[in-house]
This record gives structure tokens, C-alpha cells and sequence, in this order.
């Protein structure tokens, strides 16, 4: 086999590989071919919790061609691969920008705009003797958005809290105690239990085995950790007395790690521990 044709064949196995696609919109105006030549990096960020999800987009504007665009413009993405084609991963508002150089690059960063700034703010109310679905049925509805509870959270009952502070942090507080992640993606409140390897509907995620050859690089570390806990102390206090209770989840007493901060009741307690 001649230089050329062994060119000519290493060139074609590459084309079998499938290649990595996108598209972007602002204000729903589709610029992915105007990116096509410029795109130096795009990367998003999809955060757990009430974090507000992200992305950062990196141009090259060597020509001095390109507009920075305005803050609050409403950026649309959609990633994927030739092989299996493109996902919606979100609407995002441009945030901010830089322009540095030489060579000229411009920068873009973007957050979604499912987070919206009214569940920073604080309320003052009370739930009494409702589940988790009620209480997040009720947040969901004052944002209009659509609710997902996971049906082992479902039905959790809540005796009292008490709200004095923003939807997002009752939501935290609320998922942390039930070992729990409260979310907003797309459009749909989420509260989904930890570790479940599940999607929002309930349904197992596939496994996937990686092995080496798949990878690029690797890191593995061990060690002995001077952090050993054996089992965990919570505090309440109960409804009907002043005295301040604690709870001791483990499987010995010594060393234990307390939770400073004093839960509303035992079983309260008993959930963070």
C-alpha cells in the first residue's frame, strides 16, 4: 500500500468518528454558522441545587468583526453529536462579557433563566401537617412552573415549618433534611432524592462501563483519612419542652460529629442525621 492510500484510509476511519455539533440562538436568531468558523471553547456548567446553571463561550474575533452582545440577551443552546443529533440544554441571559488580545478573543457568559431572582427573595409563612409534594406544589405554582416530586418523597409529611427567609433556601432546607436535591431545569421544579441514579420520572439510568482505552487520563489517589466519623449527633427541641434533645445516629457513640444547628423536632433530627 502506497503513503497516499494509507493518507486516504487513516483520513476515512476518522470521519467514521462522530464529531461533536451544536446550535446557538440569541434572541432567537440562529447564529451557529456565523460560530462555525470562530468558536475557540464552549462550556456549560449544569449545577446542582438552586444554583443557576451556565455557560461560557469563547470567539475568536482576530478580524475585529464581531458584536458584543448586550446584556440580558436570551441565549438558546442545543449540543450533540453528528451520530445521534442535538439535546436542548437550555435557555440562558448573557450576563457579561470581556474582549482581550492579541490574538483577539471575545467572551460571553451566560446563566439560565430558569432561577429567576424572585426565589432570592424572603417570604414570611407556615406549612402545618402537609407532604413535600403539597409544600413544592405550592411553590411551584406561585413560579408557574411544572412539578416533579420523586414518589419515595412524595408523601413525606411535614409537622410545621416555619418560612422567614427566600423560596430557595425553604427548598434547600427542605431537600437537605430528606437527603434530598431541589432543582429547577427547563421550565419544572425537581426534588429528587440523592444518589438514586434515576431520572425524575423514576426510571433506572443505564450504566455505562468506561475502561482506559476510552479515556485521555487518569487519577487515582488513597489515603488514611485523620476524619473518621462513627456516627452522628443531632439536636431538637421538642414541642412541649424547653430542654434541648439530641439523637445519635451510627454505629458507635465515640467520635461523634454534631450538627450544630438545632432541628424543629426529633424526627427532623433524626433525617439530617
Amino acid at each position: 500500500m502506497s503513503v497516499l492510500s494509507q493518507v486516504q484510509a487513516k483520513y476515512s476511519s476518522l470521519n467514521n468518528y462522530p464529531s461533536a455539533i451544536y446550535r446557538v440562538t440569541v434572541n432567537d436568531v440562529d447564529i451557529s454558522s456565523h460560530l462555525a468558523s470562530r468558536l475557540i471553547s464552549m462550556t456549560i456548567q449544569d449545577n446542582r441545587g438552586m444554583v443557576a446553571d451556565s455557560v461560557d463561550i469563547t470567539l475568536d474575533d482576530s478580524d475585529q468583526a464581531l458584536e458584543i452582545p448586550s446584556v440580558g440577551a436570551e441565549m438558546k443552546v442545543w449540543l450533540g453529536w453528528s451520530d445521534t443529533g442535538l439535546i436542548y440544554k437550555g435557555s440562558y441571559l448573557v450576563t457579561g462579557g470581556s474582549h482581550s488580545g492579541s490574538p483577539d478573543t471575545l467572551h460571553i457568559s451566560a446563566e439560565s433563566t430558569d432561577l429567576a431572582e424572585s426565589f432570592r427573595q424572603k417570604r414570611e409563612r407556615s406549612f402545618h401537617q402537609v407532604t413535600l409534594q403539597e409544600i413544592f406544589q405550592s411553590i411551584a405554582f406561585d413560579y408557574k412552573l411544572k412539578l416533579v416530586v420523586h414518589a419515595s418523597l412524595a408523601n413525606r409529611t411535614v409537622s410545621h415549618i416555619d418560612q422567614n427567609d427566600s423560596d430557595a433556601n425553604i427548598m434547600t432546607r427542605l431537600a437537605d433534611e430528606n437527603d434530598a436535591i431541589a432543582t429547577v431545569k427547563n421550565g419544572t421544579l425537581l426534588l429528587l432524592p440523592i444518589g438514586e441514579s434515576q431520572t425524575a420520572s423514576g426510571l433506572d439510568l443505564p450504566a455505562v462501563e468506561l475502561i482506559r482505552s476510552e479515556g485521555d487520563q487518569h487519577s487515582y489517589s488513597y489515603g488514611q483519612s485523620n476524619d473518621k466519623i462513627e456516627c452522628v449527633k443531632a439536636f431538637y427541641y421538642p414541642p412541649k419542652k424547653g430542654e434541648k434533645l439530641y439523637v445519635i445516629v451510627g454505629t458507635h457513640t465515640d467520635n461523634p460529629k454534631e450538627i450544630r444547628f438545632i432541628h424543629r423536632d426529633k424526627k427532623t433530627a433524626e433525617l439530617a442525621a
